[in-house]
């Protein structure tokens, strides 16, 4: 209830993610046929959600335990009153105190919590407090004078729960307290944000007699569209009212999968009545788009744009997930061998916990079924793109409708939306692409224009087509969705633009932006209708990597075309241009290629370079000959072999304006260098993974007197040793909780210097996990040009 909000502390309560807060209302709130219709308000009288962060780190003694999971969290209470209701969990609190529990996530065919509420991704509830958890509320009496009668802890001690003393902030959402860990004081939280239930429905959308209905009650006894006066008999008649209702279904529909419930879905009879906000509760895909709908109302991340409902925040904090080798609930593949495994993997895209996920289609496994999917890109995150330890899974074919290949971009067939075909396997193509604008222009293809009723509902289904995990549907069942999708598109407040740019160019294109030198060697500025044209050009350039395209005015019918080779850097903020890669990442075959940042992507065999930086004192130059290779990627390869071939170099650097290949030893320090490109001799799946992939602009030394090795987690996630975020909710709240993680739990991770430590050439990142790029602060700079000139006349004779 608004009335309430902040005014009880959050303890000995059971909370829920977002997409488990929208079941909760959905299912246990506003059933019409369930409710006493003289009511005047929601059951309990729920009028909004609220969100909150919350900070959390459990006991060394709870991490240690086989009740860990997700993670960083324990064994899941259920809280009544706030009372703890089962017998046998008694035992726990009497053996650790203070705990944060979690019920494993529901989500998937076979994965189905309730049989009421289906849905195609995972949601999760949380149980925080355990302040004399055997009493109610009422019963527990004060901190400062407790019932004799609450439990006691493991050292007889009354168990006084996980909230830190001054753990409430009510003036800032990110709470400023920090948990510690110890007994009493595991988790803090923050100032609430809330929006109107109300709002989200559409209720103060709909008409109240020449004006918008107030809220619920005045929607309930005002509004005027006669088909929302209507609810269920309990035989199922639908029979008028002389009131609104906002939801009810069909009686046989209470549970979702019974063979009258199926039956009457498959035969198109009217089972949901109410808003459209709420119709749909037997289908998992339209829960997950209202749970988005409701992230979007939040202004949560990416909600209703890109399929995030968790804010960036928390994926730019929360690191990788411990491996949880102690426990059954493990983010390590229980099948490791030449073939790779179909899991378990773990991510927390879906809210911030660590949700185990599969690979479906594989040699392998899964259990037929096994939900929820893994995101396309994990194999290119933290831990698991190191081949090494984990190699791809080994998939039962190539046939993009068997999901494996599309991990290794290794399926038959293409995706670009324009050619792709017109059946499963094609679509799932273009779905792996996570572009609407791709999509759309699949789907009008394969479903004809005819099958949309306007420019929002193409739009809006070709946003809900794809997924950042591959699509388990099929392009029929996306035909069939048409009307789900019409509906959505009248229904929902959200702009359609949200989803489909101005421009309808491909997503790996960035506006503002161009590379340096402007025309890389033998080139010169071309005329072009597009951007796309010119990608074209530089595909079918010999040694391009990337484009520029500058119009200076949007009537302008040309515009300038520039192409860049390997040894281009980027320039931001650069007015009037567009730049991009050769090709987009999804046009690749990603097996041999490594991303190093600003969407380059080069062979595997150069995945070791790192821009900008170059190695002194030196033991050998030259310059490279007209013989050594037509562009600079095979100058550089030239240089790397040259050192390869010298027992004593470590470390090579090329200057590409001036082809001089220069070579050091184990003993050579890093320095910045705009005109140059090292790396080692060779680049071997161990260095990539002991170096990370990232290093254009991006480099981190380990210590500020350790410049020599170069060291950066994979992006998009720094592993840095802050804290991990995690969205939850309260019942009829939705929050954040924030953990902070401890490097013990995973001893291959690595962190970046803290401020102290950090070496004055170092430069500050920021992660963008929604767009895969980072943008990095200027460090200070050197004469470059000098040093550059003293190394050349240093190496040459004459």
């Amino acid at each position: 209830r608004s009335a309430d909000v902040g005014k009880y502390d959050i303890e000995d309560d059971d909370i829920a993610d977002l997409g488990g807060v929208v079941k909760y209302v959905h299912t246990e709130i506003i059933e019409e046929h369930a409710m006493d219709p003289l009511r005047k308000e929601r059951k309990y009288g729920i009028d909004v959600l609220t969100r909150r962060r919350f900070k959390i780190m459990n006991t060394d003694a709870v991490l240690a335990s086989s009740m860990r999971s997700m993670g960083q969290f324990a064994a899941f209470v259920t809280y009544d009153w706030g009372q703890a209701t089962a017998l046998q969990e008694m035992p726990l609190f009497e053996k650790y105190g203070d705990f944060v529990g979690v019920q494993n996530g529901c989500g998937g065919p076979l994965l189905h919590c309730d049989i009421r509420y289906p849905s195609s991704e995972p949601y999760s509830w949380f149980s925080v407090g355990n302040w004399c958890p055997n009493l109610k509320w009422s019963e527990k009496g004060t901190k400062s004078n407790p019932n004799p009668s609450c439990l006691k802890g493991p050292k007889g001690e009354i168990v006084m729960g996980g909230l830190c003393p001054d753990g409430i902030d009510k003036e800032n959402f990110d709470p400023t307290a920090e948990p510690t860990g110890e007994p009493g004081c595991i988790y803090t939280y923050g100032k609430a944000e809330v929006v109107r239930l109300d709002d989200v429905v559409g209720l103060t959308e709909e008409d109240c007699g020449g004006r918008k209905c107030d809220n619920w009650l005045d929607f309930r006894e005002n509004c005027t569209k006669t088909s929302l006066r209507r609810k269920f008999s309990p035989d199922g008649t639908i029979i008028e009212t002389d009131f609104c209702v906002e939801f009810d279904l069909h009686p046989m529909c209470d549970t979702c999968f019974s063979e009258p419930c199926q039956t009457l879905l498959k035969a198109g009879k009217e089972v949901y009545l109410g808003m459209p906000y709420w119709a749909g509760r037997c289908d998992g895909r339209a829960n997950v788009r209202r749970a988005e709908q409701t992230a979007a109302a939040f202004g949560i991340g990416d909600g209703m744009a890109k399929h995030r409902m968790v804010d960036p925040e928390v994926l730019e904090k929360n690191g990788i997930c411990p491996r949880s080798h102690m426990n059954s609930y493990s983010c390590t593949p229980d099948y490791i061998g030449e073939d790779g495994s179909h899991g378990p993997y773990c991510t927390r895209n879906y809210n911030g916990a660590c949700q185990n996920c599969f690979v479906p289609g594989t040699t392998t496994g899964p259990v037929p079924n096994s939900h929820p999917y893994c995101p396309l890109d994990i194999f290119h995150l933290e831990p698991y793109h190191n081949r090494s330890s984990y190699p791809m899974p080994k998939c039962k074919s190539k046939e993009a409708s068997d999901l494996c290949c599309l991990y290794s971009k290794t399926c038959k067939g293409t995706s670009d939306p324009e050619t792709a075909t017109l059946d499963d396997n094609g679509f799932k193509l273009v779905a792996s692409r996570r572009n609407s604008v791709d999509m759309a222009t699949y789907l009008k293809r394969a479903l004809g224009v005819g099958a949309f009723e306007d420019e929002a509902h193409i739009q809006w289904a070709s946003y809900f087509a794809w997924d950042n995990a591959p699509i388990a549907i099929t392009l029929e069942e996306v035909k069939n969705d048409m009307g789900a999708t019409a509906a959505f598109a009248k229904s929902v407040k959200i702009a359609p633009k949200a989803l489909v740019p101005k421009s309808a160019t491909p997503g790996c294109f960035d506006t503002e932006m161009t590379w340096s030198p402007l025309d890389m060697a033998g080139t010169s500025a071309s005329q072009e209708s597009s951007a796309t044209a010119c990608q074209k050009l530089c595909q079918n350039t010999k040694g391009c990597l990337h484009f520029s395209f500058w119009r200076p005015l949007p009537e302008f019918p040309q515009g300038q075309c520039h192409l860049h080779d390997i040894g281009a850097v980027p320039v931001p903020n650069s007015p009037g241009y567009t730049a991009g890669p050769h090709r987009c990442w999804d046009d690749l075959d990603t097996s041999n290629y490594i991303d190093v940042g600003h969407k380059t992507y080069v062979t595997r065999e150069l995945g070791c370079l790192q821009w900008a930086r170059s190695y002194d004192p030196s033991i050998a130059s030259h310059i490279l000959s007209s013989g050594d290779g037509d562009t600079v990627e095979q100058q550089l390869q030239k240089c790397a072999a040259w050192c390869a071939a010298n027992k004593s170099c470590n470390k090579f650097s090329f200057f590409a304006s001036t082809k001089m290949c220069i070579l050091a030893g184990a003993a050579a320090v890093a320095a910045h260098n705009d005109g140059a490109i090292s790396g080692p001799p060779s680049c071997s799946n161990k260095e990539l993974s002991n170096a990370g992939y990232y290093r254009l602009y991006d480099e981190t030394p380990k210590s500020s007197d350790d410049a020599s090795d170069w060291n950066l987690g994979p992006h998009p996630f720094m592993n840095i040793s802050v804290s991990m975020v995690l969205l939850i909710a309260l019942l009829s709240v939705g929050f954040i909780a924030l953990l902070r993680q401890r490097s013990k739990d995973d001893g291959e991770s690595r962190m970046l210097p803290t401020p102290s430590t950090r070496s004055e050439h170092q430069p500050l990142v920021h992660d963008d996990t929604s767009e895969f790029e980072r943008t990095v602060a200027e460090e200070p700079r050197q004469d470059t040009g000098n040093l550059e000139c003293g190394l050349m006349c240093k190496g040459n004779p004459e």
